[in-house]
């Protein structure tokens, strides 16, 4: 064998044992958690206070954010050290969001029919880690709920 092919199939296994003894670097506690399944949430309230109602935890994974959907209005889930797991947009562009009408009849036109009643349904992740959900408008919270709750609306578990 010629000196500069071994050299070569050398630093080629050199390399590759390297590359397999490297270990991984550790999560940070920045990673998010991992998901198991989701959950169905009812959501209810009016635009200053949004309150979850009723949930289902389902073991099918979480589909995600529809495509383009984006809102200034979220729904945080957070977890004990403060971190945030997720960010979920919530779609209120069928209710009346004008405080001043809070407790008034529904706007009627046409076919449309906004009411300043929230009432939705809305999937999300489910992190058996979180401690909260926070409901916000940009950064103004409009409602918060621990995760026990949440828990507990499931009836426990699934």
């Amino acid at each position: 064998m010629q000196p500069s092919l071994a050299l070569g199939c050398g630093v080629v296994i050199a390399a590759v044992c390297y590359h397999f003894a490297t270990p991984l670097p550790p999560a940070t506690p920045s990673d998010p958690p991992v998901s198991s399944g989701h959950l169905i949430l009812v959501v209810e309230g009016n635009v200053q206070h949004l309150d979850i109602t009723h949930a289902v935890a389902k073991q099918d994974a979480w589909g995600g954010v529809p495509t383009g959907l984006a809102s200034a209005f979220e729904l945080r889930i957070d977890g004990a050290d403060g971190s945030t797991f997720a960010r979920i947009p919530v779609d209120l562009s069928r209710f009346d969001l004008d405080p001043s009408r809070i407790g008034k009849p529904p706007v009627v036109t046409g076919c449309d029919v906004k009411d300043s009643r929230i009432g939705l349904l809305l999937n999300v992740p489910d992190y058996p880690t979180a401690t909260r959900y926070v409901f916000v408008h940009g950064e103004r919270v409009i409602g918060e709920v621990p995760a026990a709750r949440v828990r507990a609306l499931t009836g426990g578990g699934r």
